[in-house]
């Protein structure tokens, strides 16, 4: 066998551990967004009042869990195994790229990126049970995600050609698109990690006001732990946050929706993602609507965070095919 059939084969079997990674990757992001959401009290039989709910045990303030959230351990078995798997994927896959026939510019950079990442969830979850600061929890949804789109793009960069030079107006609406998406994931994690979730009860203005009547910049502090804030000052906060999410979804629709629109019009091989962006994105403004007017359920909101981590990765990958010439 002459070494390109070898890489070629490598490449495959690569990418098809990629492949795999990422599908565990979503189960991980769905169980440990149930987690998460359910024990936060969403979902239980005071719902609305026990979201967030605070308790005081031995003087130590701490986030009262859902009394009615069933199949807890059954989710978290799925989670631990999902997240195990992960693990010995990638580094199966980085085993065999690093030790075969490397061709492809740019792979062995993103393979370093995924084990790096992956030892970094790795270490963090020993932290995250019981853990008092947005900064655990955000650093855990931001990972998950992160690593979805690096496996995808790592997929793409094994099986898919060289993509060739687009317009430079199209690559920068890729990228600004891709930006403005990473920051609205931060804030819908900090809006998660603070339980803003349902600091606003009205749709489009936020409890009869369309900006906070002060705003709070410790919100943005992920090191601030939320244990520590009571009464007007956490109320402020995730005033402050929610309405910073709902301002980011404005900018991220508008973005996606101008890089859809030219996708569409270039036409070719990339409509087909750009049919599958569009209806992302207009699933996930539903969602945000629906977790609004309908009611917070544990299942939209879950498909929320799916939907946005699914977003991430084509948005990811369109910028990549979308590179500039």
């Amino acid at each position: 066998m002459s070494g390109s059939d070898r890489a070629q084969r490598t490449a495959r079997l690569v990418a098809a551990l990629a492949a795999l990674a990422a599908a565990l990757v979503l189960v991980v992001i769905v169980s440990s967004a149930w987690l998460r959401i359910a024990q936060s009290g969403l979902g239980c039989s005071g719902w609305p009042a026990c979201y967030g709910a605070v308790t005081k045990t031995d003087d130590t303030a701490r986030i009262a869990p859902s009394p009615q959230a069933a199949y807890t351990a059954e989710v978290r078995a799925a989670h631990r195994v999902a997240a195990s798997a992960v693990g010995i994927v990638i580094a199966i896959g980085a085993v065999i790229w690093l030790s075969g026939e490397r061709s492809q510019r740019g792979v062995t950079a993103v393979v370093l990126a995924l084990l790096a990442l992956t030892v970094f969830l790795a270490l963090l979850g020993r932290f995250t049970p019981g853990a008092a600061i947005p900064a655990v929890t955000l650093g855990n949804l931001l990972g998950g995600m992160v690593l979805l789109a690096l496996l995808w793009l790592l997929r793409l960069k094994l099986i898919a050609p060289a993509p060739p030079p687009v317009s430079r107006a199209l690559a920068g609406a890729a990228r600004v698109s891709l930006l403005l998406l990473a920051v609205q994931i931060v804030l819908g994690g900090l809006v998660s990690a603070n339980y803003a979730a349902l600091a606003c009860a009205t749709f489009p203005d936020c409890n009869g006001a369309w900006w906070p009547s002060q705003w709070s910049w410790v919100a943005f502090n992920p090191l601030q732990s939320y244990e520590a804030l009571h009464g007007d000052t956490a109320q402020s906060m995730r005033h402050t946050l929610h309405i910073a999410h709902r301002c980011g979804a404005v900018l991220v629709a508008c973005s996606i929706a101008v890089l859809t629109v030219l996708i569409l019009r270039k036409g070719g091989a990339l409509r087909t993602p750009g049919t599958v962006l569009a209806a992302l994105l207009l699933l996930q403004i539903a969602l945000g609507v629906a977790l609004i007017v309908v009611s917070p359920l544990l299942a939209l909101t879950v498909a929320h965070d799916v939907v946005a981590a699914l977003l991430l990765a084509a948005v990811t990958a369109i910028s990549y095919r979308l590179r500039a010439g």
